[in-house]
């Protein structure tokens, strides 16, 4: 997969995580992986969009 953090978490930990904060639409995998707390900051129309299609919360970015 894209970059990889999937198989990375699944390595590593063995289940998919608990929580997952995304910033950009790369993590968009990471996040559908598993149930759990997800959270998904604004700035990316397209992470946006799927944070919604998902019913993932959503967290205005903190970035300047």
């Amino acid at each position: 997969t894209r970059g990889g953090k999937v198989e990375a978490l699944q390595s590593v930990v063995g289940r998919p995580a608990d929580f997952v904060l995304a910033r950009d639409s790369a993590d968009a995998e990471l996040m559908s992986f598993g149930s759990g707390l997800r959270i998904a900051l604004t700035g990316d129309p397209d992470l946006e969009r799927r944070a919604k299609e998902s019913g993932w919360l959503l967290q205005p970015s903190l970035a300047h």
